[in-house]
């Protein structure tokens, strides 16, 4: 059983790429509500974060890695900014920021330029989605089969609604989604960690938690796989905690679309 489970980590990836060739816009995407503000990781000229995301339109393709999204209701999120001095500044969710797919469905990257801390004179930025949203892939002119207004209007406000009865019913699983997510976020995002990151990550990104004990055990036996399966070769731990991040969120989002019917 863990062999085929650890298997099943390591494949993952390849499970849920879109095609680079699709003819039409892919899925409207849910981003999922943050437990805990996550800080975006700035690495060379980029800053970023990876956060949960579901399929609303299960008719529709999964999006490439890259695929460009539009927050649809930007207030659905926050971002703060601290300085040097500690004090908090308050930041608009704004064409700054970049979303973009990054394993099918089941996660994006969103971003922004370094040199938007330096020209804010803040050190970090720190990301809440405060309640479930959805994300609208960029229109792309001459699309045969463009999402309508009606599509996304669906999308956003019943499919959403219905998708997010699914992630509270299983919010243990969701949970250890995210806190998946955050070890992965406290990786180097090109490359392998050093073996002190690696083994140093547990007590950084997860620590001493209360009330979320199911859910912790549960990352607790992806990590301790993950740590061993890339202990040597190519796959890096934080495309495997990738992987199983998406494992997570894959078997929700199968449950939302057998109860829905989206697209179906």
């Amino acid at each position: 059983m863990i062999k085929r489970l650890s298997a099943a980590i390591l494949s993952a990836p390849l499970l849920v790429m879109g095609s680079l060739s699709a003819q039409a816009p892919p899925q409207v995407l849910g981003l999922v509500a943050t437990l805990e503000p996550i800080e975006l990781q700035c690495d060379r000229s980029v800053c970023s974060a990876d956060l949960s995301t579901i399929c609303l339109q299960q008719h529709r393709a999964s999006p490439a890695k890259g695929q460009r999204y539009l927050i649809h209701d930007p207030d659905a999120m926050t971002a703060v900014g601290e300085t040097v001095e500690g004090r908090r500044v308050a930041l608009s969710i704004d064409e700054r920021f970049t979303v973009r797919s990054l394993r099918g469905h089941s996660a994006i990257r969103i971003s922004a330029p370094a040199h938007l801390l330096r020209s804010l004179g803040v050190k970090r930025i720190a990301l809440s989605v405060d309640r479930h949203v959805a994300l609208v892939p960029e229109p792309v002119p001459g699309d045969p089969r463009p999402q309508t207004d009606a599509d996304i209007q669906i999308a956003s406000g019943p499919l959403l609604a219905m998708a997010g009865n699914v992630l509270a019913e299983r919010k243990e699983r969701i949970d250890a989604a995210q806190l998946t997510a955050r070890m992965a976020n406290s990786l180097p995002p090109l490359g392998r960690a050093s073996d002190a990151a690696r083994d140093a990550v547990w007590d950084d990104a997860i620590g001493e938690r209360t009330g979320q004990g199911a859910a912790v055990e549960m990352v607790r036996d992806a990590y301790q796989r993950c740590h061993a399966l890339t202990r040597a070769g190519s796959t890096s731990l934080r495309n495997c905690l990738g992987s199983a991040h998406d494992i997570f969120m894959g078997r929700v989002n199968t449950e939302y679309w057998d109860r829905s019917g989206a697209g179906s």
